[in-house]
């Protein structure tokens, strides 16, 4: 299983460095920051987060529970790594923060998984992420 974690690391960070050489992750709005709103569709559930400047987030999931995000917390960025701690919602997770390496090209976020024992937040967050423009 780590083995398969590193190969889709590496593979999704080759795809992405290919892709657009000049992106950054270090502002705001549309030029490369992580902060804003981003969708992904998975096994036919879109879930929506809102990842915030004052290092806040919360994932909503469409048709999900009612008005309230089922995820919500706080991340911080340590250069491409991006560690995610949940506060409350219907679906937080308990457990330690989740670690996670993330590239931003354009507007598609790719997540993938370092270390994180939550499995609900692990299905969640690795993959490729639109931005919501």
């Amino acid at each position: 299983m780590k083995t398969k974690t590193i190969i889709i690391t590496l593979l999704l960070s080759f795809a992405f460095w290919g892709c657009d050489k000049d992106s950054t992750n270090n502002g705001n709005g549309n030029d490369g920051s992580i902060v804003g709103t981003w969708t992904r569709t998975s096994e036919g559930t879109t879930a929506l987060a809102t990842l915030k400047s004052d290092n806040t987030f919360e994932i909503e999931f469409m048709g999900g529970s009612g008005s309230d995000p089922e995820s919500y917390g706080s991340y911080y960025i340590d250069g491409n790594q991006i560690h995610v701690s949940d506060v409350g919602g219907f679906a937080m997770c308990d457990e330690n923060p989740g670690v996670y390496y993330f590239i931003i090209n354009e507007n598609e976020l790719a997540f993938s998984l370092l270390e994180d024992d939550c499995v609900g937040r692990t299905e969640t967050l690795v993959g490729i992420w639109d931005r919501v423009l």
